[in-house]
């Protein structure tokens, strides 16, 4: 078989497959807390803990587990079955793995490898981890710490601003704004008048913002721009990542970053009607009100616009 291979939380009818991985010596009962702390979602130390299957079409080709002490971060183990092994399951794992991480919101892996174990240190490498610590355990065992990040936040390449200029476009299909917003955004990078600022997951662009450092690219940014500030706009999340933290770091990058480069003040704009997009402004920072005004979209749409501030 060469199905795709998918996760799906652990269920009673999952632990007789137990057998075959590093959860067979555990007694029944102690399955069955496994069980119902993964349900849960609750170790019993209090910290986030939930167990998948991994099924290639209806077989039980092994289990991963996800255990957070720290928002953001997470350790995972992987098991497949003996059956499976040695057969590029946990290879072919990786992406369905990936994609449950980004729907839970994690941003970075840390797993302990201890470092007899050949076997996992190797898959860790091959998978991308890097090994970034090393200790001994309280029993004098030598552990590695490996760890890989799945979601940076970065200054975007041309490369990536056409992919992800190109999947808008693709998305809005005959609204012609949207190719003329492209060439300006490509046009303002070329020439230094912006900072376009992407979220990357798993190598896949999830957000973006960008800031606009020349006020001749801006609308109505007499009075409320200098040499100080950079104008944020094109805020823009894919939909399945949204309301899971991932732009609000891309935020904190994007002020941090434009802190270090010497702007201390920002402005953003806002449609009046848009309550939710303002109270999330105000939640960020952004409460001085500058003034109102009117915007227009290249096919000649005039919306009206309000603008806020906030200091860096």
């Amino acid at each position: 078989m060469n199905e795709l291979i998918y996760v799906k939380p652990l269920a009673s009818e999952d632990l007789p497959f137990l057998s075959g991985t590093g959860y067979a010596s555990m007694s029944e009962k102690a399955k069955k807390k496994m069980l119902s702390d993964s349900q849960a979602k609750r170790y019993s130390d209090g910290n986030y803990f939930e167990i998948f299957s991994l099924r290639e079409g209806n077989d039980v080709i092994g289990f991963v587990s996800l255990y957070s002490k720290e928002p953001g971060f997470v350790s995972i183990g992987l098991d497949i079955r003996e059956q499976y092994q040695h057969q590029g399951y946990g290879t072919r794992s990786a992406d369905p793995i990936a994609e449950l991480l980004a729907e839970k919101g994690f941003a970075s892996i840390r797993n302990s490898v201890r470092t007899d174990n050949e076997a996992s240190i190797r898959l860790h490498k091959k998978l991308g981890f890097d090994c970034v610590d090393r200790y001994t355990t309280e029993h004098g065992k030598e552990v590695f710490v490996f760890e890989k990040l799945l979601y940076i936040c970065k200054i975007a390449s041309l490369q990536e601003m056409n992919d992800k200029w190109d999947y808008e476009i693709g998305i809005h299909p005959g609204e012609e704004n949207w190719i003329t917003w492209k060439a300006e955004a490509i046009n303002n990078y070329r020439t230094g008048s912006s900072f376009p600022y992407y979220g990357i997951f798993a190598g896949t662009i999830i957000c973006e913002a960008t800031a606009v450092i020349d006020p001749g690219e801006v609308q109505n940014s007499a009075g409320m721009m200098d040499e100080t500030t950079a104008y944020l706009c094109a805020f823009r999340t894919i939909e399945k990542y949204q309301g899971k933290g991932y732009f609000s770091r891309l935020l904190r990058f994007m002020l941090n970053d434009l802190k270090q480069k010497g702007y201390t003040k920002t402005v953003l704009g806002v449609e009046p009607g848009e309550e939710k997009n303002k109270a999330m402004y105000a939640h960020w920072g952004f409460t001085e009100f500058i003034k109102s005004a009117t915007e227009t979209y290249p096919d000649g749409t005039v919306i009206d616009v309000e603008y806020y501030k906030k200091e860096l």
